[in-house]
């Protein structure tokens, strides 16, 4: 049996998205301070950035600061609270 490890447009476009944003805003950070962030407001910066961008924290939920994918998103998913999403064993 052939497993399909193809991901759904709205993973690979948030992968690609995520991909992007290290490459053209955090890589540089990094490489300005010798890959060590100078203060906490760099990092609070870096982090709206990412919210702008739709990137940060997409696991967690909006109450959590996230940007809220999760597996009921997933358009073959609709796991029952407490369960494994149907979608991961296909």
């Amino acid at each position: 049996m052939a497993v399909d490890l193809a991901q759904d447009a709205h993973v690979q476009d948030l992968a690609e998205r995520t991909a992007r944003f290290v490459r053209e805003v955090v890589v540089p950070v990094e490489e300005a301070h010798g890959g060590v962030l100078p203060s906490d407001g760099e990092r609070v910066r870096l982090q709206d950035a990412a919210r702008a961008a739709g990137v940060f924290a997409p696991h967690a939920a909006p109450s959590s600061a996230g940007t809220a994918w999760t597996c009921a998103a997933a358009p073959r998913c609709s796991p029952r609270p407490g369960t494994r999403c149907s979608a991961r064993s296909r």
